[in-house]
């Protein structure tokens, strides 16, 4: 009896052994893997968007899928995260965010039996292993400066990060929305302060600078950039003033968002991975190609859901009107560099960078009157 005792428990000891030996040295595989910036998959942006399509996309479809978060905000630093993901087995990984173009398009020189997804991402890689979608930004900004003007904000205000395709498609579409609400309801003058604070993160300088701006008749503020946005929402939330959110619906955020200026990114990224696997690759419409969407494809617009459509006087069905406008061609929102004078917005510019001096209010404008974008329409 005792000789089967220490048989049994001889045995159950080699199972065990083999077990956590199995559990040492097994690793972990991925077949997607997604790239992001230190603020990873919870940033109101790219990477969250890209995320959510992913995750969805991959969980339907039994395929194994992780996220990898750099611990600093550099190429070197997303690059690790690369080696890491295809270390790992990943055979599409996706870059998602503006900043991560050029690890994008190292990676794709280091790693040439890999394929790659870019969101947002702007790195203009001539391969057929790569495929980039962006958005149009303009459309989801006309739709937001035509809602501030119409819902009877005359002092607006637009800040951004950084000077970037973005950032630039967003400012012009804001500019060329409230200029045409202005025009079509015969308003004489709208004023906009525009300002690049050419700083990704949020400070106290920034938030002054927002302060500033509501406390000298700055009604609302259209602000674009992931790490700037606290230091505005933070200004609003003190001056009881207004924010418009972009990328994704902010209305979470602060009970002074009256809307957002959004992109369907998770849609996008979803229909992209369909397309991917549906082909075994990127087929011929997409490999080394970018697909813009658009209010075209409905990945653009505002939210209309209750509790973040925070308007008295537009409504979703004036909100769906324009909607439809636009995507007819009755209405049509240019992308910049195309520009053209406007006639009712007066567009103050100020100068760009943080300020240096303790008066944040008046940072000094360097131009009056806004040739940067108009609108045009087509009915």
């Amino acid at each position: 009896m005792k000789k089967l005792t220490v048989i049994l428990l001889s045995a159950a000891l080699c199972v065990f052994c083999i077990s956590l030996s199995s559990c040492l040295f097994s690793k972990e595989t991925y077949e997607i893997a997604l790239i992001t910036g230190t603020s990873g998959v919870t940033n109101r942006s790219s990477a969250q968007g890209a995320h959510t399509g992913i995750d969805e996309y991959c969980r339907e479809n039994n395929i194994a899928y992780n996220y990898f978060v750099p611990d600093e905000d550099n190429t070197e630093a997303y690059l690790r995260q690369v080696e890491k993901a295809v270390s790992s087995g990943a055979e599409l990984i996706v870059f998602a965010g503006y900043y991560l173009q050029d690890a994008a398009k190292t990676a794709a020189e280091l790693y040439d039996d890999v394929n790659f997804l870019l969101v947002d991402c702007y790195a203009d890689i001539d391969d057929t292993r790569v495929h980039s979608i962006t958005f149009r930004e303009e459309q989801a900004g006309f739709l937001a400066g035509f809602a501030a003007v119409t819902e009877g904000y005359t002092e607006l205000g637009f800040i951004t990060g950084d000077d970037n395709e973005i950032s630039q498609k967003y400012g012009s579409g804001f500019i060329q929305g409230a200029e045409y609400a202005a025009v079509s309801k015969g308003i004489p003058k709208i004023y906009i302060k525009y300002w690049c604070a050419e700083s990704l993160k949020a400070s106290d300088e920034l938030k002054q600078v927002a302060i500033g701006w509501y406390g000298n008749d700055t009604e609302i503020i259209m602000v674009c950039g992931e790490g700037i946005q606290s230091s505005v929402t933070s200004a609003a939330n003190n001056m009881k003033g207004k924010v418009i959110g972009f990328d994704m619906d902010q209305a979470g955020y602060s009970e002074r968002y009256v809307t957002s200026a959004i992109k369907s990114i998770d849609t996008a990224v979803y229909s992209t991975l369909e397309a991917y696997y549906k082909n075994s690759g990127w087929d011929n419409n997409r490999a080394g190609k970018s697909v813009s969407y658009g209010i075209e494809t409905d990945n653009i617009g505002l939210p209309t859901n209750f509790g973040s459509f925070r308007f008295s006087s537009w409504t979703v069905d004036d909100y769906e009107t324009l909607y439809a406008k636009i995507k007819s061609g009755k209405i049509s929102v240019l992308s910049p560099p195309a520009t053209q004078e406007t006639t009712a917005c007066e567009v103050i510019y100020f100068e760009s960078g943080l300020p240096e001096t303790n008066d944040t209010s008046d940072i000094s404008d360097i131009s009056d009157i806004s040739d940067l974008s108009d609108i045009s329409d087509n009915s």
